[in-house]
């Protein structure tokens, strides 16, 4: 995991690598603007008081509860997304990092969108299952942390073994190196909480990952 981290890391420095990851964030963006678009859309057409100002107080805590929902939703909505240009951003980076391997299985489009709105879906659904611990001291950012680290390292592994491994190899894969495909993860939910940097965590988690599939392979040949 350290080596993987590295390598992520160090790969900023190439130009080629800071145009994906510019490339990235202007997609990350417009999911964001997308999400908050969505939301405050619902908000505004939705009344509940006929009291104009409760009706006032109850839309300003339905916008503080929109931008807390977008910064708990935001990492599944922007691999949403991106999910398409994640593939192109593996091929560039094994390009240059690992001339030698032989071209990956392409995913097409329908089994990517699959895969990726169905994790948006999980990850939606256990947020919204599980926001009110969020809100306790200590247990709180601890529980969202492990719930979108674990649901992020399956994604972004998912991502990555489904371009060189069979679907049971793949899973055996999963197994063997969980804890570090779940640490991966964990990194990749703390970058996706930094203002910023979350717009470049799903090109930095895609890396991440990659370097980190090819460490163990390259350990176990």
């Amino acid at each position: 995991m350290p080596t993987a981290l590295f390598r992520t890391f160090r790969q900023i420095a190439d130009p080629g690598f800071r145009r994906l990851l510019w490339r990235g964030a202007w997609v990350a963006m417009a999911a964001m603007v997308a999400l908050w678009a969505i939301a405050g859309l619902v908000a505004a057409k939705t009344t509940f008081f006929e009291t104009v100002w409760l009706e006032g107080l109850f839309d300003i805590g339905g916008f503080v509860a929109i931008f807390v929902l977008t910064f708990l939703l935001f990492p599944g909505f922007v691999t949403l997304g991106l999910g398409f240009f994640l593939e192109d951003a593996c091929e560039a980076i094994e390009a240059k990092d690992y001339p030698r391997l032989p071209p990956a299985r392409r995913q097409g489009f329908a089994e990517i969108f699959l895969t990726t709105a169905m994790f948006t879906g999980l990850l939606v659904f256990l947020n919204l299952l599980a926001l009110p611990v969020y809100f306790l001291p200590v247990v709180g950012p601890f529980l969202f942390f492990a719930v979108t680290g674990f649901l992020l390292g399956r994604e972004y592994a998912d991502l990555v073994t489904a371009r060189r491994l069979e679907p049971k190899a793949a899973k055996a894969f999963r197994k063997t190196h969980g804890w570090s495909i779940f640490a991966a993860g964990m990194t990749i939910a703390v970058l996706s909480t930094i203002p910023g940097i979350n717009l470049i965590a799903p090109v930095l988690g895609t890396t991440l990952m990659l370097h980190l599939f090819e460490r163990h392979r390259e350990s176990r040949a």
